[in-house]
């Protein structure tokens, strides 16, 4: 075959070829169309797709694409049968496949959808008015043949047939359970493709088409009122891989599949024991659950992986197939093999957290013992028991004392956070614990802040002489895992006094503005397609006897009832729309950034304690702790903890308002609620002073939906590495 340039020579100029238009003009049927409804997609914005030029005709891409049709001929005899039905019947073999698997579709409603997109699409025929294959062809003198279809009259770009066979397929893909989604969406896929191979389309006709299709898709989602979509996807998608450590990333994504476990809560970290460790082959995660959850968790996180196109499940060890789960990520080219692991509480697990009882027993010793094997545990935990019986530690209840026999993990950790501890504290005379109530022995320094009754959030207290050191008790696995969350402040309660008057009265119309919406919109899709308005369970969103008090149309939904109907509505519901561009979180985030100041201040008082350190006027001081350690087959392993005390946090505090103020944004590293492709109902921000990050801030929901998300905090590796 002759080059295209070659071609051009020979038989016409460039100009000239590219002045050819398509032949004719649309008959009496096609400007019926034209002139028809299109009404669910009247918010398109067509303007942006009347600036995607096709390749000019007399481009190298042009005929490269010619060539290619060419070759594609040789399979019309085996597609022959696709190419007709096709043709004239996009929505046919949609209704095989559902009719061949007994499955009910509303195609009712999809060919009123689909027939819409009509208008829009011959007007952007119309407009690019791109002669078809053959008659491009045929002016550059190349033999080319087509397959006769009778749908090949109008101009060529874009390609109607890829259009709405694709727009199809994701319509119809809604409303199948998730294992048939695949085979729709290539069905869809397929109609596009049988017109390149018939001759009747470019490929970048078919590639406008499946970019059309994709925007009419979104917009039919859209209720008319501009009201969130309610298509339901109650699973959540798996993070993205953009080229970060595999392991780390591994961690990320078990970790987004435990937090679509409510009923279970585990804890994520790398698994670094011999032949578990990431390796060539795979990425080891561990999580370290109470072991009669671990079967329930794999059944669970099976699901979700099955369940999630991002996801491939695959066989775990034989011998573990109760016990483990494995996955392919897309982005990974090896498995992530996630090992569940008891948390080491025997018996079935401990009534109480023994931890803070145990580490505040270790600090009225003069020295922490050194520990090697469980045998110097279990000495450990009777010499525990000794200071216990000694009245030495205050505060206690008989469950904590009870929780503590053979609780080697928690007691690994209370070792590590003593150690942590200034000796200068160590042979405390006597430790009061706080969580069941404060003793009158330290009732002065409970300080009341914030709209936080409990502002010093001591654990527990050290006494020694006339010296008392609060101590912030947390704990964690290893110096891999995620760190433990600092504050966990409901968002309203942090709105406290008249500075936030106008923030909360914008929040509260935003509330009712997108709840009401949900209610609305999920009460008229329920009365339409009762079928497909139910929750995981198989229940009606909304029950019959709250659809009637809800009236007809929501008549009875006010300002000031509207949380006891969202109580009412499934989480999963709620928290799909929660991820969409109208998120609730999107005028939130517009707050906090409007107020960024006055969030930041009151945030960095609340995480830090700062306003504690008047508190050393009575020889009073305060300190954050985290123990390290766990207990594995092959020892015990007990790492550094952590010591803050409020005078080192604020001297580096002082140290950073030399560089700025505080303040709070939204963390562009990560996806927002609100933003495309969401995976998670929550806001990542970053809380700086200057331009130094102390905290890494989420707000997303822990409980009723009717009540305000919850700030949670940890430190930001920059201000954990200063203050080391």
């Amino acid at each position: 075959m002759k080059t295209f340039a070659q071609i051009n020579e020979y038989h016409t100029s460039p100009d000239k070829i590219d002045k050819l238009v398509h032949p004719g003009k649309l008959d009496a049927k096609r400007l019926a169309q034209l002139k028809g409804d299109y009404s669910a997609y009247k918010d398109i914005d067509f303007d942006s797709f009347l600036n995607k030029p096709f390749p000019k005709n007399s481009s190298t891409e042009t005929f490269n694409e010619l060539k290619l049709l060419m070759s594609l001929g040789q399979f019309r005899t085996q597609w022959e049968d696709e190419m007709v039905m096709y043709d004239t019947k996009v929505i046919k073999p949609f209704k095989d496949y559902c009719d061949a698997y007994g499955i009910e579709v509303d195609f009712t409603r999809i060919k009123h959808l689909m027939t819409q997109t009509n208008p829009i699409l011959l007007a952007l025929k119309k407009k690019y008015n791109r002669p078809r294959p053959v008659v491009l062809a045929k002016n550059l003198g190349l033999s080319m043949t087509f397959f006769p279809l009778t749908t090949s009259k109008t101009p060529s770009y874009p390609s109607g047939h890829a259009t709405q066979g694709y727009l199809v397929a994701l319509l119809v893909a809604d409303e199948l359970p998730l294992e048939h989604r695949k085979n729709v969406l290539k069905t869809g896929l397929r109609i596009g493709e049988s017109r390149q191979i018939a001759g009747a389309h470019y490929p970048s006709d078919t590639k406008f088409g499946l970019e059309l299709a994709n925007e009419f898709y979104r917009l039919s989602k859209m209720d008319s009122l501009g009201e969130p979509e309610l298509k339901l996807e109650s699973l959540e998608e798996s993070l993205e891989y953009i080229n970060q450590d595999e392991t780390e990333f591994g961690i990320d994504v078990v970790a987004d599949i435990d937090k679509q476990i409510g009923s279970i809560s585990g804890e994520v970290s790398s698994d670094e024991r011999t032949g578990k460790k990431t390796n060539s082959k795979k990425v080891g995660v561990q999580i370290l659950l109470k072991s009669n959850e671990r079967t329930k968790f794999v059944n669970l996180a099976n699901s979700i992986v099955k369940s999630d196109s991002d996801l491939t499940l695959v066989d775990p060890t034989e011998s573990r197939i109760m016990k483990d789960f494995a996955f392919i990520h897309k982005g990974l080219d090896k498995k992530i093999y996630v090992t569940t692991r008891p948390d080491t509480k025997r018996g079935g697990g401990a009534k109480a957290d023994p931890n803070e009882l145990m580490c505040a027993a270790l600090c009225t010793m003069s020295s922490i013992p050194t520990i090697e094997t469980l045998e110097d545990l279990d000495a450990l935990i009777l010499k525990v028991k000794g200071v216990i019986d000694s009245a030495k530690v205050i505060g206690y209840t008989n469950l904590e004392v009870d929780a503590m026999e053979n609780d080697y993990d928690n007691l690994v950790k209370a070792v590590s956070a003593a150690e942590a501890i200034p000796s200068k504290y160590l042979g405390a005379d006597k430790v009061y614990l706080t969580g069941k109530a404060w003793s009158d022995d330290v009732k002065q320094f409970q300080v009341t802040k914030y709209g936080m009754k409990d502002f010093n959030a001591s654990d527990f207290i050290i006494k020694k002489g006339s010296t008392y050191c609060g101590i912030s008790l947390k704990k964690k696995k290893s110096s891999n895992s995620g760190d433990p969350t600092l504050i966990n402040k409901g968002f309203n309660t942090l709105l406290d006094g008249p500075k936030f008057d106008t923030v909360r009265d914008e929040l509260d119309d935003a509330s009712y503005t997108f709840y009401s919406g949900v209610i609305k919109t999920a009460q008229r899709f329920q009365q339409l397609r009762p079928k497909l308005a139910v929750d995981n369970d198989g229940n009606p969103w909304i029950s019959k006897a709250l659809d009637k008090k809800l009236g007809e149309k929501a008549k009875n939904l006010n300002s000031t009832n509207w949380k006891k109907f969202v109580n009412g509505l499934p989480n999963e519901l709620i928290n799909y729309q929660l991820k969409k561009k109208r998120s609730l979180f999107k005028p939130m985030a517009d707050v906090i950034e409007d107020n960024a100041d006055l969030f930041a201040d009151t945030l960095i008082k609340l995480i830090l304690k700062t306003e504690l350190k008047e508190l050393q006027e009575v020889n009073f001081d305060f300190a954050l702790v985290t123990g390290v350690g766990r207990i594995l087959k092959s020892g015990i392993v007990i790492e550094k903890g952590d010591y803050n005390d409020v005078d080192t946090m604020t001297t580096k505090l002082d140290e950073l308002f030399q560089s700025g103020k505080p303040t709070m944004k939204l963390d562009s590293r990560k996806t927002q609620a609100f933003d495309k492709n969401s995976t998670a109902a929550m806001l990542h921000m970053i809380l700086s002073v200057g331009s130094n990050p102390v905290c890494d801030v989420t707000l997303r929901y822990k409980g009723s939906f009717s009540s305000a998300p919850s700030f949670l905090a940890t430190f930001s590796k920059e201000f954990k590495d200063s203050l080391k």
